[in-house]
């Protein structure tokens, strides 16, 4: 449960991880949220996401994953990164 000065609402969600060795790590996340404003109408969404981990060497991780939304903006979303440990 959420509440401030523009709205407030409540969101439940699932996540499942899974790391396999030391290299790799999975997530799936999935859930449904409720929002209601005084500046919108009250809006019910569903989401799923999913990232996957790969950590290539000591110091450089790649990085992918999808993001869904459906409710009254339903949209989805890819993304990949490389990044790089200190």
């Amino acid at each position: 449960v959420f509440n401030s000065s523009f709205g407030g609402g409540s969101y439940h969600a699932l996540t499942l991880s899974r790391e396999v060795g030391q290299n790799l790590r999975f997530e799936v996340m999935a859930g449904e949220q409720q929002f209601s404003s005084t500046l919108a109408s009250a809006d019910r969404g569903y989401f799923a996401n999913s990232n996957i981990d790969w950590f290539m060497s000591r110091h450089y991780v790649l990085s992918g994953g999808v993001n869904i939304f459906r409710g009254s903006q339903s949209y989805d979303q890819t993304f990949l990164s490389i990044g790089y440990r200190f």
